[in-house]
């Protein structure tokens, strides 16, 4: 699959220039059909290459299914590079669909008939019994590793290294779903009542309660909902209700742990868990790497993990937690304990690889261990929630119905040159990031002030991307403050700095001096002690500017008001991004986009395959 840079490209100048490239060679294999795709960019040169060195190895002399092979090499290693754990072939048909994973750029040629030839040489794979040397048939349990680069669990094929990561996370897992003795128990009679009561009093929803009795009971429990649905509150709630149900032995004993993928979803976490409970307890979150004290090995290459000293684990924000930190995560669960995630299965899957969140709320649904909180707390959200529920659903008639009506639209035609679309676009949103032009007075004032508008883009690269709007943006800034003292820029953390508590994510304001750049400073929302914090603009970790973000660095995040912007290229993205866009909004939406790109991301549902559902029910 092409890059957005790559696809500039061949619009632009209307050619590629690595077509000029041939993998032939005095030895290399001819494979014209293989060739020809990555001429056009749908499969990448490190697949083609990838399955050239594997074959090569395995079969100095030509193989009769040498072509088949090379073929399923190149899916499963394109396949990989866009977050599938493993692709499902039959004799028949292939899951994701080649049309899928192999997305060409070419108004010469019609290719369909390479991809069925394509997907007839790769089902023929499925015919064979094993392949010595290159596909290894595995089943749930094995003492030994096969040596091959493919494994085949029936219909499943992976890499070896993606099969071990899934089955180090699923080994892990079935005890904790299967386990039956807590190490703090309590009376679920007066858990059960104490519900009741929240539930009378209007402190929790019914469906809020079930969470809380099924978190109490549980060795491993998963609170998903939509925005505004209250998951840290619930988790909050449990938590205090938890503890009031145990003696005051146990209580001084039981030990709490909070976590999320980011350091700035940490301490959303812990702010919120503060909230819910009433009695001082020693509450403080931190980033799961940091947690787990993960190293970049291979999960069977590092040492297991250490059990974590923790008789309940929350982990926020569980849907951006890839196969490899999930399955590290749960391992570390000692005996007895509890965890519970917490997340929205419909937002975009991690970075990394697998989308393991949305695999157990799938597979855990009407099968306990599951609670899906479905109504909204916040009444001014409903426009909101609609288009949201339209998105999820990948109703695109009920999305635009609703842009006609409740949510504002601009149509984005094309007619309009781009450099007038970016001044317009400044224009439009220069107004609501507010103007400073001295030193703060109140600094937790205009921090809030600044975290009332964003502009979210799924591209960061190109000219409406976030880098370069961002750009934009600054220079607009520097220009409206250039007669005064300093101006403010809004700048978002890239690198985790325990030392100063600044984490990945966390968002701030930079006064820029314009006599003395050496006096510039930055302000971030206060720690516990504190309503805010000055840094020196020497002493700040790695940041980029944040007029505008992009939808993947906005998860965990909120807006009073968004601009949802989708330029040429978001429709390489599905539903989930644009769902987690929109939901990033808590009064307010706008988007900015081409109708066809609008729809084309509605019904693109971007979900990404493993083997996890049906090893669980075996």
């Amino acid at each position: 699959m092409q890059g957005i840079a790559q696809q500039l490209f061949i619009k632009k100048y209307r050619t590629s220039p690595w077509k000029r490239f041939s993998f032939q060679g005095p030895s290399s294999p001819a494979w014209p059909l293989l060739e020809e795709m990555v001429s056009v960019g749908a499969i990448g040169y490190v697949d083609l290459a990838l399955a050239q060195r594997i074959l090569k190895q395995l079969f100095p002399v030509s193989h009769p299914d040498e072509n088949a092979f090379a073929a399923l090499l190149c899916l499963l290693s394109t396949a990989a590079r866009q977050g599938n754990l493993c692709v499902k072939i039959n004799r028949e048909s292939i899951i994701p669909p080649l049309q899928e994973v192999w997305q060409y750029n070419s108004d010469e040629k019609d290719f369909s008939a390479h991809l069925e030839e394509l997907q007839r040489l790769i089902c023929s794979v499925h015919h064979h019994s094993s392949v010595p040397g290159l596909i290894a048939d595995v089943s749930e349990t094995f003492n030994s590793i096969p040596i091959t680069p493919i494994y085949r669990n029936g219909e499943h094929y992976y890499f070896q290294r993606n099969w071990l990561t899934e089955t180090f996370f699923i080994s892990h897992l079935r005890p904790l779903l299967e386990r039956q003795k807590l190490s703090l128990s309590v009376d679920m009679n007066q858990i059960k009542t104490t519900v009741d009561h929240l539930i009378r009093d209007k402190i929790l929803l019914p469906e809020q309660g079930l969470a809380v009795i099924e978190g109490c009971q549980s060795p491993f429990t998963i609170i998903t909902g939509g925005p505004g649905t209250g998951k840290t509150h619930t988790a909050g709630i449990f938590l205090r209700t938890f503890l009031e149900g145990l003696s005051d032995e146990a209580r001084a004993s039981c030990r709490i742990v909070l976590a999320a993928p980011t350091g700035k979803a940490a301490t959303n976490l812990e702010q919120s868990i503060r909230r819910a409970i009433s009695e001082e307890v020693n509450l403080t979150a931190q980033t799961l790497h940091r947690l787990l004290k993960t190293h970049k090995k291979e999960i069977w290459q590092q040492e297991m993990p250490p059990l974590l000293d923790a008789d309940i684990v929350i982990v926020d924000e569980s849907s951006m937690i890839d196969v490899r930190l999930m399955g590290l995560l749960v391992a570390s669960i000692k005996p007895g304990a509890r965890l519970i995630l917490l997340g929205d299965s419909h937002q975009l899957p991690p970075v990394e690889m697998g989308s393991l969140f949305s695999d157990l709320v799938d597979c855990l649904r009407d099968k306990g261990h599951l609670i899906e909180l479905k109504k909204c707390l916040r009444a001014e959200m409903q426009s909101i929630l609609d288009i949201a529920e339209a998105i999820k659903q990948g109703d695109a008639t009920s999305v635009t119905a609703l842009l006609n009506t409740q949510i504002k639209y601009k149509p984005l035609d094309g007619t309009l040159p781009i450099k007038e679309m970016q001044r317009e676009l400044v224009l439009r949103s220069q107004s609501h990031f507010p103007h400073v032009d001295s030193i703060p007075e109140n600094p937790s004032k205009i921090l809030e002030a600044f975290k009332e508008f964003r502009i979210l883009s799924p591209l960061k690269q190109g000219p409406l991307g976030t880098d370069q709007l961002n750009d934009l943006f600054l220079a607009a800034a520097a220009l409206k403050g250039h007669h005064a003292p300093c101006y403010a820029v809004p700048i978002m953390i890239t690198r985790n700095h325990h030392q100063l508590e600044l984490f990945n994510g966390e968002m701030g304001l930079l006064i820029k001096f314009n006599a003395n750049s050496r006096s510039n400073f930055a302000i971030f929302s206060g720690t516990e002690n504190a309503k805010t914090r000055k840094i020196p603009i020497s002493m700040l970790p790695e940041f980029e500017y944040a007029y505008c973000i992009s939808v993947h660095k906005s998860q965990g995040s909120e807006f009073n008001h968004v601009l949802m912007l989708l330029p040429e290229g978001a429709e390489a993205f599905g539903r989930e991004a644009l769902y987690t866009g929109v939901t990033r909004a808590k009064r307010s939406l706008e988007i900015w986009s081409a109708p066809a790109i609008l729809n084309h991301m509605i019904n693109k549902k971007s979900s990404r395959i493993s083997g996890i559902k049906e090893r669980l029910k075996k």
